[in-house]
């Protein structure tokens, strides 16, 4: 598919000046799309796939990439950009209704603590939504949007690289949604799920207002890395196979793929992700219905996993949904002179958030939020705004000194006259110091068991700190089911040390899929530093799943007390 996609696509100078860009520049492909404008329609006139080198981004890459962008009067036009990943935080919020401008300063304390990096580090944007008036007390709400500042700096200098104008950055799910077309999108509330290689984004949207998005790590290449662990043929070979494969809700169609020996057990392995998949948009749609009071009317595939056929057909029938692939060329005039139609609109999926991208550029997609690159300007300018008012500040505070010389001499006869009322009321404020003293040395002891009691509670481990220790460290095939916290009484040497000591105990229960994944689970618990006192108490074999063999653990492990220091420490 990577060869004929290279020698499908074409680049052509243009005499016309208003040609729009997207650039969707993700994990394994590099998706460029250009789109211009005839009177009331885009016409396509620029469609190019790149395979990202295994080894990474190198600089050949990059100019290779590039020098389709660089023919003649292309050079200089503007372009659209997307980007995801798990720098990037959605929260949305829900709070009791108030003034929009206090809804701002409250949303960003509600998800302060549920963002992977610290507050100073991001940039936000907060778009309110207005105000729901089906429950019992009305409440306004929005989304939080939270960029990593590292992580946007870095795709702006990849970006700035380009012989291209950046005018936007949006989410790759959102630019997807700006892919279909009125043609293909008839219902006004929709789930898109963009599945990548690695990862999966699952994002919902009334209109063109996303509402939701989360991330999963599951993509088209799980699957490849199934088909390649139980059939035992390379990844180009697993990567044929997939190509060839019917998913069906029940089964396989491997009408296509005869060499494969026992289709019903290569199917068992493939659903496992796929369910995975399925659980998730499920809780969406849950969470969305249940905080929104309203439900998704069909849901649209886009990502090159979305290329596995019978993946709608297959989620279709999983909940219920009408489910399809996005086709972001449905309303694009495509030149059978310049373009392979015939090879161009079955990769649709792949090429949908670079044409929702040029089509923002291009402006037909309306005001489009959250805008990145509007963000990191707005900071911009108000950090410049803050500077002049710095300067101006500076010579107002310059006429203010001059002006004070010129009144010292009276202000100082003034303070000559008051200096008998001054001093009867520093005998009184001597007579309240001697007072304050006295209780002070009344409540010391008290004061003293307060910071005692303070910092008990800050050695209590907080859930959140356990829950990322847990997720950076629990394999792929291992999952925790049930989770206790129990304070163990610690002896008073141990207090006196300071450090060592069990203060809480912790008990996890779970499933694997296999031993080896409770051992790397075990032998991981055991290397990190805020633990001590491992122990594996069982591992027993689920007789009750079904269609599954897995195993059911039970483990224990002591957290130290200071469990949150060595935390944030690393």
């Amino acid at each position: 598919m990577d060869r004929e996609v290279n020698k499908m696509a074409q680049i052509f100078p243009l005499h016309s000046n208003k040609t729009y860009f997207g650039v969707d520049w993700g994990h394994h492909y590099v998706k460029v799309v250009g789109l211009q404008k005839k009177g009331r329609t885009l016409a396509l006139t620029h469609c190019q796939l790149f395979i990202v080198p295994e080894g990474g981004v190198t600089q050949d890459f990059k100019n290779r990439v590039f020098s389709g962008i660089q023919k003649g009067e292309q050079k200089g036009q503007i372009f659209w950009a997307g980007i995801d990943g798990a720098e990037i935080n959605a929260r949305y919020v829900k709070l009791p209704e108030m003034p929009k401008s206090e809804f701002q300063k409250a949303a960003v304390w509600e998800v302060k603590d549920q963002l992977y990096f610290p507050l100073e580090e991001a940039f936000l944007q907060v778009i309110p939504f207005g105000i729901l008036e089906n429950d019992a007390i009305k409440r306004r709400h929005g989304m939080v949007f939270s960029f990593h500042r590292p992580f946007v700096h870095q795709k702006l200098g990849l970006f700035e690289e380009f012989p291209l104008k950046l005018k936007g950055i949006v989410l790759n799910p959102q630019a997807a949604r700006l892919s279909i077309s009125e043609k293909q999108a008839q219902k006004e509330n929709v789930l898109v799920l963009l599945v990548g290689s690695k990862r999966t984004h699952i994002a919902i949207f009334q209109g063109q207002t996303i509402y939701f998005m989360r991330e999963l790590d599951v993509g088209g290449q799980t699957i490849t890395d199934e088909i390649v662990s139980y059939e035992n043929v390379t990844r180009k070979k697993a990567e044929l196979l997939k190509k060839r494969l019917i998913l069906e809700p029940d089964g396989l169609d491997i009408r296509y793929a005869r060499e494969i020996q026992d289709p019903d057990f290569l199917y068992q392995t493939i659903r496992m992700p796929l369910e995975k998949m399925v659980d998730e948009i499920r809780l969406s749609l849950q969470f969305y219905a249940s905080q929104v009071h309203a439900s998704v009317d069909a849901i649209y595939l886009a990502g090159g996993g979305s290329l596995l056929r019978g993946l709608d057909k297959y989620i279709q029938a999983k909940l219920g949904l009408p489910v399809s692939k996005i086709d972001p060329f449905a309303d694009v005039n495509i030149d059978p002179a310049l373009f392979e139609e015939n090879k161009i609109r079955p990769l649709g999926p792949i090429f949908a958030s670079a044409v929702g991208l040029a089509r923002a550029a291009a402006g037909a997609a309306g005001d489009v939020a959250p805008n990145v690159l509007s963000v990191v300007k707005a900071e911009e300018q108000s950090r410049q705004k803050q500077g002049v008012l710095m300067r101006v500040s500076s010579l107002s505070a310059l006429m203010i000194v001059l002006l004070a010389a010129l009144f010292f001499s009276f202000k100082t006869n003034q303070i000559r006259a008051q200096k008998i009322v001054v001093d009867k009321r520093l005998e009184n404020v001597r007579y309240r110091l001697s007072f304050i003293k006295d209780l002070e040395k009344k409540t010391g002891k008290m004061s003293a068991r307060f910071r005692d009691l303070l910092a008990e509670k800050g050695q209590q481990p907080r859930w959140s700190l356990i829950f990322q220790v847990l997720s950076e460290n629990i394999p792929e095939q291992a999952w925790v089911t049930k989770l206790e916290i129990r304070p163990v009484k610690r002896s008073r040497r141990s207090k006196r040390a300071g450090n060592g000591g069990t203060a809480w105990q912790m008990v996890l229960f779970g499933r694997a899929y296999s031993g080896s994944a409770i051992r790397e689970f075990y032998n991981r618990l055991q290397q990190q530093i805020v633990f001590n006192q491992v122990s594996l108490n069982s591992i027993v074999l689920d007789e009750k799943a079904e269609g599954n063999q897995q195993l059911r653990f039970q483990m224990t492990c002591g957290i130290k007390p200071d469990f949150a220091q060595l935390t944030e420490g690393d």
